[in-house]
């Protein structure tokens, strides 16, 4: 993902490329050119953390295409701290896709034994 940091002012600008080409390595040793379409490079994401706490953001997408596979979602790149209506309300209106993660929690009482 193609990204440009850089200060205006008295604010931090975050300028990421919304769409970036695919690259097959495979394809490259076959015809000299790897470049083989278009993905989108970024989409909201709706999670949560080991504990449970809801996680809105931005997150970036991994190129799986020349292994025969749907993209992944990446980490995080931008949390968004507002309710989750607006945030998807906000993806909507940029484009977006969103994709609903549900990680597993971590069992409360039984950390805090270990930690003992």
């Amino acid at each position: 993902m193609e990204t440009k940091i850089y200060k205006k002012e008295n604010k931090l600008i975050f300028e990421v490329s919304l769409r970036e080409k695919r690259f097959n390595p495979y394809e490259e040793m076959a015809t000299g050119n790897g470049y083989v379409g278009e993905m989108d490079a970024v989409c909201g994401l709706v999670s949560n953390d080991e504990w449970g706490n809801k996680r809105l953001g931005f997150a970036d997408l991994i190129d799986m295409d020349y292994k025969g596979k749907e993209d992944q979602v990446g980490d995080f790149f931008y949390h968004y701290n507002g309710e989750q209506e607006d945030f998807e309300k906000l993806c909507q209106e940029l484009g977006l896709d969103i994709y609903y993660l549900k990680l597993p929690v971590k069992n409360e009482e039984k950390d805090i034994k270990n930690r003992h």
